[in-house]
């Protein structure tokens, strides 16, 4: 499988502030490994475009290209890495959400769509 690239897939850049976001989590060097892959969406129904570029894993979404999510990793000497900080997009209008969501979208996005594990999808409120 090609690895996702900035150019893979159209981008919008983010006019917004990031704000920081509690997410911590590590990650196998295979899990590593995946997640370099990323995801360029089939289709524009297939909702994010996700690339890593070293240290940086950006989260766009498919329709509109807009930059939603940054995490930076802090990848080991054995290969596997941890989270070193995340951050979401303050502009409500861009991706709106209720307070708290985004702590809990994170994860599942890297677990479920990345790493195509069985995790729980965060319900709305």
């Amino acid at each position: 499988m090609k690895a996702a690239t900035r150019d893979s897939w159209k981008t919008s850049p983010s006019k917004g502030e990031f704000v920081p976001i509690t997410y911590e989590d590590e990650f196998t060097p295979a899990e590593v490994n995946r997640i370099r892959l990323g995801l360029i969406p089939r289709e524009m129904e297939d909702k994010w475009f996700i690339y890593f570029d070293e240290p940086t894993l950006f989260f766009h979404r498919s329709w509109t290209g807009y930059l939603i999510y940054k995490v930076e990793l802090r990848v080991g000497t054995t290969g596997g890495a941890t989270v070193a900080s995340a951050h979401v997009v303050q502009e409500s209008e861009k991706y709106p959400r209720e307070p708290g969501e985004a702590e809990k979208m994170l994860p599942c996005l890297i677990r479920c769509i990345l790493l195509e594990q069985n995790y729980p999808f965060p319900p709305r409120s």
